[in-house]
């Protein structure tokens, strides 16, 4: 039986985050556009501005790869919409007094989409192909930090640190990936995409669309509330709105804050904001004149009328005082 996306459209005007929250909220959508149902949708159709640049969910801690893996793979830890940090595979962990031996516990009995279980050894092994490439994005935060990972056992995983690191349990948001695939697809084994989460993967073609479908099997199962989902790059803000309000597409993002209030009054879009980690700043070349003499660039700071810029141009979000957004958790 199919269910068409009939009632209220979504816009996602404040921009979708990298992990739970997202999903979260993508299938708080699906369920506001088909009230009242307790059957799962057909499928729904999302769009931002920018196209995957890889598959691969290790090489590039874009966003959008990060909206579509998190769908497709699943995590030793998560974040929840508060920020806090919340158990995902994993059960429970602990350290020694100094902080540099870190014990994971996860639970068993969840599986791939290959029908493969989860195990310690495919954790080691995700942690361990990072530590083979530093030249990954997501292998950051772990240079000169984590010096092994061990799996006494299926449903235990030990990271050694080479020094201090109190917080480590904070940068375990990885995606999961499976040994086995590993094993029998070689070294592209990610363009299969075989993961653990609520959404197995079916097709991707650049530049068009990826298509994810549910995972039957999933161990969070009241979270998977639509069959297929579909995610397509549309570049221009115009075109997005355009998709948005002919039925084309069902929810967007990325979308200005002037035209968020425009689309505000159409009684079939509903406006859907929350917190997000973006931010505009203003970069200088302070190594040649004239931003290399601190008074101009005093000069710059002070001409700029901020409060003004957040209420009449972008008319979304508020001032900050740097990088790290408050609430940040570490």
């Amino acid at each position: 039986m199919s269910y068409r996306l009939t009632r209220r459209r979504f816009l996602h005007a404040a921009g979708a985050g990298l992990s739970l929250p997202f999903l979260a909220q993508l299938m708080s959508a699906c369920q506001a556009i088909s009230p009242g149902s307790s059957q799962p949708l057909s499928e729904i159709t999302w769009s931002r501005g920018d196209d995957l640049r890889t598959q691969d969910p290790q090489l590039i801690a874009g966003r959008m790869e990060g909206e579509i893996n998190r769908c497709i793979y699943d995590q030793l830890f998560d974040v929840a919409p508060d920020g806090s940090q919340i158990n995902w595979l994993a059960t429970e962990f602990s350290s020694n007094p100094e902080g540099t031996v870190w014990t994971v516990k996860m639970q068993g009995g969840t599986k791939f989409h290959d029908g493969s279980p989860v195990t310690a050894e495919d954790v080691k092994f995700t942690f361990d192909r990072l530590l083979a490439n530093p030249e990954f994005q997501h292998s950051t935060a772990f240079k000169d930090l984590l010096a092994s990972v061990d799996a006494p056992d299926a449903t235990t995983v030990v990271f050694t640190c080479s020094k201090p690191a109190p917080l480590f349990n904070l940068i375990l948001g990885e995606h999961i990936l499976s040994k086995k695939s590993a094993d029998e697809n070689g070294e592209n084994f990610w363009e299969k995409a075989i993961g653990s989460g609520p959404f197995r993967h079916l097709e991707y073609v650049k530049g068009e669309y990826w298509l994810g479908e549910a995972n039957p099997d999933y161990w969070k199962p009241d979270l998977v509330k639509v069959n297929r989902l579909r995610y397509r790059p549309i570049s221009e803000e115009a075109t997005r709105v355009a998709a948005l309000r002919s039925g084309e597409v069902d929810i967007i993002a990325n979308v200005s804050g002037e035209l968020a209030e425009e689309l505000a009054q159409d009684a079939n879009i509903a406006i859907y904001r929350r917190p997000s980690l973006d931010h505009l700043y203003l970069l200088t070349q302070n190594n040649r004149p004239p931003f290399n003499n601190p008074d101009a660039r005093w000069a710059v700071n002070y001409a700029i009328d901020r409060e003004s810029l957040v209420k009449n141009i972008v008319k979304a979000g508020q001032l900050v005082g740097g990088h790290i957004p408050e609430g940040t958790v570490g």
